[in-house]
């Protein structure tokens, strides 16, 4: 689809009109895909549900009886035709006071490696030096013109 090249203002609102005529059609193929991806997406779970719901049943089913029969793993656990049952020791640390309690107390007692420091450069607050601070810190101002357009959605005319 070669078109002529931009000669004219004229030329330039034409080739918005078609932007707009372009971005018009995008946006019905669009919407008919959401559509199509949502019923997919309806269906999929309409099918899946009843067989997660039977997996989570047969699972809490494996789980009693797996903890009734403790005894009769190798260990900690049983291997199975079809798979593998037992019981896995984990740990987990909860605070138990509030954050700020809980950090007062690691810095009193010099347990400063659980404390994690997250540190950024606000480059919106940078920006309001002069150049020569942000060479000092190592940075610098880049200034751009970027193009842009916009169309005016629904004035298409002929």
């Amino acid at each position: 689809m070669a078109r002529k090249a931009i000669k004219t203002w004229e030329d330039v609102d034409k080739a918005l009109k078609e932007i707009t005529e372009c971005t018009n059609e995008i946006e019905v193929i669009e919407t008919g895909l959401s559509v199509k991806i949502n019923d997919a997406q309806d269906k999929a779970t309409q099918l899946a549900t009843p067989l997660k719901e039977k997996i989570a049943l047969l699972e809490k089913q494996i789980q009693e009886f797996t903890e009734r029969h403790k005894n009769d793993l190798d260990g900690k656990s049983k291997k199975l035709n079809f798979g593998l049952v037992g019981f896995r020791q984990s740990a987990r640390t909860e605070l138990v006071g509030k954050v700020e309690e809980v950090i007062s107390a690691l810095k009193k007692f010099k347990m400063t490696d659980c404390i994690e420091l997250k540190e950024t450069v606000n480059k919106n607050i940078l920006k309001k030096y002069s150049d020569q601070e942000l060479e000092k810190v190592g940075a610098k101002r880049i200034t751009e013109e970027n193009f842009f357009f916009k169309i005016v959605k629904g004035k298409v005319q002929d």
